[in-house]
C-alpha cells in the first residue's frame, strides 16, 4: 500500500488485490508474532526503513531467506539471516 499511495503500483481495489495476490502465488501470511518482534534486536544501524526491518526480523525468526533488491540491506546478513538481492 505504501508504493500504491507514492503512485509507484497500482492495486485498484486492495482487499481484493491482497486477496487476489495471496491466492495466485499461493502464499501464507504470517501474523506479526512475539517472536518476530525480539528479533528486531538484531535490525538497527543499518537501514531506516521499520517496515524493511520488521520483514527482515520475522524472515530471520522463521528462517527464511530475504528477497530484496535494496542493496543496504545486504549488510544485514548473518548465519541466521540470508539475504537474496
Amino acid at each position: 500500500m505504501v508504493k500504491s499511495r507514492k503512485g509507484n503500483l497500482d492495486v485498484g481495489n486492495p482487499a481484493e488485490w491482497w486477496s487476489g495476490t495471496i491466492e495466485s502465488l499461493a502464499l501464507r501470511p504470517l501474523a506479526f508474532r512475539a517472536e518476530h518482534v525480539a528479533e528486531l534486536r538484531y535490525m538497527q544501524g543499518h537501514h531506516s526503513d521499520p517496515f524493511d526491518r520488521a520483514l527482515m526480523a520475522i524472515a530471520r525468526a522463521e528462517e527464511l531467506a530475504f528477497l530484496t533488491m535494496d542493496k543496504k540491506l545486504a549488510e544485514y546478513a548473518s548465519e541466521h539471516l540470508q539475504i537474496v538481492l
